[in-house]
């Protein structure tokens, strides 16, 4: 309903003052697939544009016979909603999630798995006196979420807005995780390489085979380098 809604917003006279809504929705569209943006930054205009859709929608169900029109209309809207299920709602099991195309399709739904394995495999390289510093804020949600069981601090996280929460004290030695080498060697050029993250799912997610270094010399006071450090995206 809300494709045919964008299609209205262009073509329909009687909404042309709600163009502009089109307009922004196929703008930011084209922005966030060139610099690589979520699906879901766009679901606060989804409800704007089936409200497009919907009267014409109505009116075409009210348009000759009508069980027929209905029951067109509820098979396409079941067959929708169950594709949008399976997709986004946990209903496989993780451990059969690599032998279907639902990771190819919704990145995200790979980037939640096997946290409290990974949380494991980062306590097991943990050191008491560290800080945890991640590569991107999954890793730091992951240690915060299910770090308390294992005693683990909270994280630090070098990712998007997990970044202002601030740097890690001082010089404090660190447990890297998720950095590349040439990323460690920026701040921490001393560093060794611990592990590696294995989900053990067979899942190729942004965590799967991701490096765990052991980092006990900053190359520079963490406040001083973290405006550098910071990633988006």
């Amino acid at each position: 309903m809300w494709v045919y809604g964008l299609i209205r917003l262009f073509r329909d006279p009687a909404v042309r003052r709600w163009r502009p809504v089109g307009v922004a929705y196929v703008f930011l569209l084209v922005v966030f697939i060139a610099l690589g943006g979520k699906a879901y930054y766009l679901a606060g205009m989804y409800p704007a544009l089936a409200g497009a859709g919907a009267q014409p929608t109505a009116d075409w169900l009210r348009r000759g016979p009508d069980k027929a029109r209905t029951t067109a209309f509820t098979a396409v809207a079941a067959v929708s909603f169950a594709v949008a299920a399976v997709i986004t709602l946990p209903l496989v099991p993780v451990t059969a999630l690599h032998d279907t195309p639902i990771v190819a399709v919704n990145y995200d739904a790979g980037e939640t798995v096997a946290w409290p394995t990974l949380v494991n495999q980062i306590a097991a390289a943990y050191r008491p006196g560290e800080v945890i510093l991640t590569r991107n804020y999954g890793e730091a949600g992951a240690v915060d979420h299910y770090g308390h069981a294992d005693r683990l601090p909270s994280a630090y996280s070098v990712h998007n807005a997990f970044w202002y929460w601030g740097p890690p004290p001082g010089s404090a030695p660190a447990l890297a995780v998720g950095f590349s080498t040439s990323q460690i060697a920026r701040f921490c050029p001393g560093a060794t390489l611990t592990a590696h993250l294995d989900n053990h799912l067979q899942i190729n997610d942004d965590d799967q085979n991701a490096p765990l270094w052991t980092c006990p010399h900053p190359a520079a006071p963490w406040a001083s380098s973290w405006r550098s450090l910071r990633v988006l995206g």
